[in-house]
């Protein structure tokens, strides 16, 4: 079982969205990641954002925003 977090108000780099994730905290919570492929498929019907392995994650002209998430 995974919570989410906020959607990040700008677009990122992959890179970016790794190191965004590993400084997110919220509500005093700490520990957030990226989402796997089958998080996103699962969670994201509605954005587009990064997750883990992501086939543009090479590509640093692709910039999306993230969610990160947090195992509870």
């Amino acid at each position: 079982m995974i919570e989410l977090g906020y959607e990040s108000n700008r677009m990122m780099t992959y890179d970016e969205a790794v190191m965004y994730c590993f400084f997110y905290s919220q509500d005093g919570k700490k520990g957030w990641r990226m989402p796997t492929g089958d998080e996103y498929d699962e969670y994201y019907e509605l954005t587009s954002c990064w997750y883990q392995d992501d086939t543009l994650k090479g590509d640093p002209d692709e910039t999306w925003s993230i969610i990160p998430v947090r195992d509870i």
